[in-house]
């Protein structure tokens, strides 16, 4: 599987993190979601065209209740 193929959706509260880590990953190539709580991450993992094969976030679960 090649990166341009793998799809990743972040998870984290610090836009400063999202916009690093999501820069550093596009730039090798993956496709990157981002979403600034729980709520929106899951809501974005559950939409299809963006389902991730990879979901990586911070500890903090602000926004999952």
């Amino acid at each position: 599987m090649k990166t341009k193929d793998i799809r990743i959706l972040l998870v984290d509260d610090e836009p400063d993190i999202l916009e690093i880590v999501s820069y550093n990953l596009t730039t090798e190539g993956y496709e990157v979601f981002t979403a600034k709580n729980g709520a929106e991450g899951v809501a974005k993992a559950k939409k299809k065209t963006s389902t991730p094969y990879y979901f990586g976030c911070d500890d903090a679960r602000y926004g999952w209740y």
